[in-house]
């Protein structure tokens, strides 16, 4: 978003500890019975509501990472506290509506068109520690794309 000249902003919705669905626990290669946080934080731009994110992480690799401040960039949290390094990340977007939840949050019309994002993030070991669901407004946002021979 700087780089766009945007001023970024990060509001937390939630965070909680739960039981991981079954397309969690296979993303982060963990088991159904283990806890995973959930964070949920809209993402915002000079203000403007842009995303909606929802952030699975396991407990057992992250415990005591409900303390930080979920306002900041996670990425850095995860390398200072916890010594995890973003190496890459697999995602994938669908089209879709913005439910009423959806429209809530980033103040948009319910049905409005959405990009939903799924993505799973590698650390340094190439181990997953990241399921992320994202819900970005449809008329504000835009996915550009290079690809080389």
């Amino acid at each position: 978003m700087r780089a766009l000249g945007f001023d970024p902003s990060t509001k937390l919705i939630s965070m909680e500890l739960i039981a991981p669905s079954e397309i969690v626990a296979a993303s982060l290669v963990i088991s159904s019975t283990q806890k995973v946080y959930v964070i949920t934080r809209l993402r915002c731009a000079d203000g403007m509501p842009m995303a909606i994110e929802k952030v699975h992480m396991p407990f057992s690799r992250f415990a005591g990472i409900e303390h930080e401040d979920f306002t900041q960039s996670l990425y850095e949290i995860l390398r200072q506290k916890f010594g995890c390094e973003f190496i890459k990340a697999e995602q994938s977007i669908k089209a879709s509506c913005a439910t009423e939840s959806d429209s809530e949050l980033l103040e948009i019309k319910l049905g409005k068109p959405v990009l939903l994002i799924n993505r799973v993030t590698y650390d340094q070991t190439g181990k997953p520690f990241e399921f992320v669901q994202s819900t970005y407004r449809g008329d504000k946002y835009q996915f550009n794309v290079t690809i080389e021979k």
